[in-house]
């Protein structure tokens, strides 16, 4: 195969690149509800596999087209090769011809069911990804990153692509794998990137000090909380931080406190989280608290800290508001009429006897 005829396959690494970004892109187009695990790829030999044989030269490859240079070595631990997934299982095409046009055809003869025309355009390349990766592609769609994606301006950097969480396309590897961008320790760094804030706020939280102190891999990271790919804002219904699912959420680590915290008067008759009939006593608030109304989500302090205790009045006050106003006049305020107790509730314009 000669260098110019490497122009035959030029739109190939430019697709496949923007693919995960069409899932983010191409909102308006329809994904089953079917949520199928991957299927399983074309299992080819790398021998017989010809696409390998062209792209896996790296002489073959320069000046721009050196992206589409793929090493051996680069796929060794690629988590889709290891599955027996191959070159055209993603970009189609014809893996037994070293005839570049044939081999990169658009056009397949009806006989040839085991031959995929090749996907030169990224809509196409876009539903193949989707034809193995259907629920976490339907996920990406309907979830917060695709509404923030279709709101960008121009001068944005385009947002969540499955590349910035799980890496190049060849030689990707599971999330459960510590190489991966995408595993626990390098989860918070990697949303980090365009969630500094929220970053900074965890990393001072307990769950923070877990993992990068303690070194617990298993403490609560952003998708834990969040989600992977079908991520909403808390307060759709979807979300697994919406009011009436943050109990479960944290439940699937705190399971015994979550079980408590259901059985106690805080869980009500419908459970944490729930709308309710009746005012809290001595408020307004209609809603049964749930976890993330008392241990406040990325800077979520140690109960037993000192920091803690000292916003634990106006934690309740939240929701029993006329019971925080009525605190000065209890024999706990000479106990509690410090600084910062007079800090808490001045922030509620509350007077002071």
């Amino acid at each position: 195969m000669g260098r110019g005829k490497s122009v035959f396959a030029a739109s190939c690494w430019t697709s496949v690149r923007l693919a995960c970004g069409a899932c983010l892109v191409f909102a308006a187009v329809g994904v089953s509800d079917a949520a199928t695990p991957p299927r399983a790829g074309s299992r080819l030999d790398w021998e017989e596999n010809r696409c390998a044989l062209c792209h896996s030269e790296e002489d073959l490859w320069e000046d721009d087209n050196a992206r589409l240079f793929v090493p051996k070595d680069q796929l060794a631990r690629d988590v889709h090769a290891l599955a027996g997934v191959n070159c055209h299982d993603c970009h189609g095409g014809d893996p037994s011809t070293l005839d570049v046009p044939q081999a990169h055809s658009v056009e397949v003869e009806e006989k040839e069911e085991t031959i995929a025309p090749f996907r030169s355009s990224l809509s196409e390349v876009y539903e193949a990804c989707g034809e193995c990766h259907r629920a976490e592609q339907r996920g990406l769609l309907q979830g917060a990153h695709a509404q923030a994606n279709l709101k960008k301006t121009s001068d944005q950097e385009t947002l969540s692509t499955c590349a910035d969480c799980h890496g190049t396309a060849h030689g990707m590897v599971s999330v459960e794998d510590p190489a991966s961008p995408a595993f626990a320790h390098h989860q918070v760094a990697l949303c980090g990137k365009c969630h500094s804030v929220e970053m900074e706020g965890y990393q001072d939280s307990v769950h923070g000090w877990s993992l990068e102190k303690a070194g617990l891999v298993v403490t609560a990271v952003c998708a834990d909380c969040h989600g992977a790919h079908e991520i909403y804002p808390a307060s759709d219904q979807r979300s697994m931080l919406h009011p009436a699912h943050v109990s479960a959420t944290c439940g699937a680590c705190h399971r015994f406190i979550g079980e408590r915290l259901a059985k106690s008067v805080h869980g009500g008759e419908k459970g944490p989280g729930r709308e309710t009939t009746k005012a809290a006593r001595g408020g307004q608030v209609q809603r049964n608290p749930t976890c993330t109304d008392c241990h406040k989500a990325h800077e979520g302090v140690s109960p037993t800290s000192e920091a803690y205790r000292r916003q634990l009045a106006h934690e309740c006050g939240e929701c029993h508001s006329d019971l925080l106003r009525a605190y000065p006049k209890t024999s706990f305020w000479s106990c509690k009429k410090s600084e910062p107790s007079r800090k808490i509730l001045a922030a509620k314009d509350f007077d002071f006897p």
